[in-house]
């Protein structure tokens, strides 16, 4: 009989409605409770995945006492307060990026989970895109030859205005995406700012500085067509990664290849990934630490924007 893990989200708003379904859809994992401030929703969902419903959390860890994980899936600024109520109760936790909305409130987090012995996901879908580790697979196989530049382009109107600024909000995918292809940076530079009334930036600029190559980030709300690109220059060969279509290109001087491979939903990868190393015991494709790393890079992004100065991280 195959293992299974009781798992709980807490907030089926827009995104987390997607989580809610692709969690109920594992084999190896038992959906046993849905917690929302909504009580709407909360019965509503729990009724329709024959989960136990809360609108509380801290009542859900108290009375669910089967719970092993949650998913959660709340605005930014409550990711802190969640995941450590969670990691408190002794629970293993998967939480929507950014990890929390400072610095400081994220390490608290990766430490509690590591005192508690637990395990903590950020999710950072992009790096479950099957296109991406095809051209992680590539790089390293060296088909491009040496890896030159890093080129992301994340642009697109939202449903709404997130919670935090777009540089957190978007860029953080790319952030991550660039460090799971080579490594950490060194310094940023960026330039933002922002065309519509709301309290944040609603475009930017990055260049990430790596040992050997460089990478530029753009991402904004306001392209009226949304783009999810990132293109990776070698002496050999220029890649390209399209990730609403799963697709990777990559074109040689006399020719272009468009290499075959298995294509999933990464939601549904990430959060098998999430499900499966809680059953095995082992560290999830994406930690606490690369979290936390990828908020590193976003709040000295926001830093050199605001100095116009270039800010080193190691």
């Amino acid at each position: 009989m195959m293992a299974s893990v009781k798992v709980a989200i807490i907030g089926v708003g827009g995104w987390g409605r997607r989580v809610v379904n692709g969690l109920s859809k594992l084999e190896n994992c038992e959906l046993t409770a849905i917690c929302d401030i909504d009580k709407g929703k909360a019965e509503e969902y729990s009724r329709a995945y024959g989960a136990q419903g809360f609108t509380d959390y801290n009542s859900m860890f108290e009375k669910a006492e089967e719970l092993e994980a949650v998913a959660i899936v709340t605005p930014t600024p409550s990711h802190y307060d969640v995941a450590a109520s969670a990691i408190k109760a002794g629970k293993h936790v998967f939480v929507e990026k950014p990890i929390c909305d400072s610095i400081v409130k994220a390490r608290k987090l990766v430490e509690a989970a590591r005192k508690k012995e637990v395990k903590l996901m950020v999710g950072h879908v992009e790096r479950f895109n099957p296109a991406l580790q095809e051209l992680k697979k590539a790089i390293t196989a060296g088909k491009l030859g040496r890896l030159i530049f890093l080129s992301a382009r994340r642009v697109g109107r939202p449903v709404k205005v997130s919670e935090v600024g777009v540089i957190k909000d978007l860029a953080v995918h790319d952030i991550d995406a660039m460090r799971f292809l080579v490594g950490e940076p060194r310094s940023i530079f960026a330039r933002c700012g922002a065309v519509e009334k709301h309290p944040f930036e609603d475009h930017a600029e990055i260049l990430m500085i790596f040992d050997e190559i460089q990478g530029f980030i753009e991402v904004n709300w306001l392209t009226l067509k949304k783009e999810r690109l990132l293109t990776a220059t070698g002496n050999r060969a220029f890649a390209t990664v399209d990730y609403i279509e799963k697709s990777l290109s990559i074109k040689y001087q006399d020719k272009v290849e468009t290499p075959q491979f298995p294509v999933d939903e990464p939601l549904k990868l990430e959060l098998s990934n999430f499900v499966n190393s809680i059953i095995n015991n082992e560290e999830p494709l994406v930690t606490g630490i690369d979290g936390l790393r990828a908020l590193e890079v976003a709040e000295a992004a926001l830093r050199s924007a605001k100095t116009g100065k270039l800010v080193k991280l190691c």
